[in-house]
């Protein structure tokens, strides 16, 4: 018996240290508090999908012919939006940056990300082909066409953000944030890795 104990203490132990990373989980619907929040916010969405990014819930939809992707937390509290865009609807500014700082990529999709802070920005995926192989990379741009630093990529923090913050805490980089804070970098995270 005590040899079974030992076994099965052994078998549970293992079988936690290689289940892996929690990965995301593609959800009928949100809870009620979650769903609620959604519908005051994007009361015409269409086509409402949900997956459970760690403690996260985002919502990818169509609302007024848009593809739209929302995030919140499970209280109900809204985080953070990206939403397709057409090139005509981007400033200028934000072209023209991305052109001279990457003028071997071609640019692929725009996306205006939103938060709860109330800072903007684009997010640009932009590629280059080559023989080696293609280089994908999302550029993130204010409206005057400051580019900001892509987190987890070495960039260093940059202001340009309301209130004066720097890039790191919207980005996730080092600094002491709220938990929705954080929550709201998670989602985002999660939009912009390549």
């Amino acid at each position: 018996m005590r040899k079974l104990l030992i076994l099965l203490a052994a078998a549970s132990i293992c079988s936690a240290a290689y289940a892996g990373p929690v990965m995301d989980d593609d959800i009928a619907k949100a809870p009620k508090k979650v769903e609620k929040a959604f519908q005051k916010m994007y009361p015409g969405a269409k086509d409402i999908e949900w997956e459970l990014k760690r403690d996260i819930y985002a919502a990818d939809f169509k609302i007024d012919g848009k593809d739209v992707e929302a995030y919140f937390n499970a209280e109900g509290t809204w985080l953070r939006s990206k939403e397709d865009v057409s090139a005509s609807s981007v400033p200028a500014a934000v072209k023209k940056a991305v052109k001279e700082a990457y003028p071997d990529f071609k640019i692929e999709d725009y996306d205006l990300v939103k938060d709860a802070r109330g800072n903007e920005f684009y997010s640009v995926e932009i590629e280059k082909e080559s023989k080696d192989g293609d280089t994908e990379l999302t550029v993130r741009v204010l409206a005057n066409g400051k580019i900001l630093p892509n987190p987890g990529r070495g960039g260093r923090p940059g202001s340009g953000l309301k209130d004066g913050r720097e890039m790191r805490e919207f980005s996730g980089q080092r600094g002491a944030r709220t938990e929705s804070w954080k929550q709201a970098e998670r989602a985002g995270g999660e939009l912009e890795k390549k």
